[in-house]
């Protein structure tokens, strides 16, 4: 508080004196809000798309798993961002399918850049089981990730397969199947091992430094 003196010397009233408070002056800090990234409980909320009836091409019909993967992770994050035949025609176009083979898994990842984001390929098959299944836990805990797979989990068929894994728990895997008519889906943790090829297609938002501010991060991009 800061005393003010108020005299007849200079208002021409009678002397008397009397205390004015003046507050300090105050700062006022607008807080620095970095954006987040979706966060959410196993199983993941994933939208289910099909390669059957969300595809037009008969020829893409039923080797579409894989661009349907992507469309489901890309509309997990950023919600009606894209369409499977969207990502079928860019995979097309950046050569991620090869003839005889399949869509390269590289491929894939690399259509994350479309819609502003990361993708990357895991191949856990040198660890042995038990450590690639906590590795592949790691990875789930963060988020939804594509998943190469023997059909229908036998190892004895030689076709493979793609699918979005979405959570977990002490008995289940959780997934989206892009060719099942019924495609959200669960298998027991044994059968998925037995099937799973070890490899996972992981992409995500990039990654929030927390230290940018959001102006920061908008001026990078």
């Amino acid at each position: 508080m800061i005393p003010i003196i108020l005299s007849a010397i200079f208002f021409n009233i009678p002397l008397y004196s009397k205390a004015i408070n003046i507050m300090p002056e105050t700062q006022i800090v607008a807080p620095i809000v970095t954006p987040t990234v979706k966060q959410a409980t196993m199983p993941y909320d994933v939208p289910l798309y099909s390669q059957i009836s969300d595809i037009s091409s008969v020829e893409w019909k039923q080797k579409g798993c894989g661009v349907a993967d992507v469309a489901m992770i890309v509309n997990f994050y950023k919600p009606k961002t894209t369409t499977v035949q969207k990502v079928l025609e860019q995979g097309i176009a950046i050569g991620a399918y090869q003839k005889n083979v399949g869509w390269k898994h590289n491929g894939l990842a690399a259509l994350a850049k479309k819609y502003d984001m990361e993708g990357k390929v895991l191949d856990l098959s040198k660890p042995d089981k038990e450590t690639a299944f906590e590795q592949f836990k790691d990875v789930i805990k963060e988020g939804p990730a594509i998943a190469s797979i023997h059909r229908n989990f036998d190892p004895k068929l030689s076709f493979g397969h793609l699918i979005v894994i979405t959570g977990f728990d002490d008995n289940l895997i959780y997934y989206n199947d892009p060719g099942k008519r019924e495609g959200i889906r669960t298998v027991p943790i044994t059968n998925f091992m037995k099937g799973w090829k070890r490899k996972l297609i992981v992409i995500r938002p990039p990654a929030v430094d927390p230290n940018k501010t959001e102006t920061q991060i908008a001026l990078a991009r």
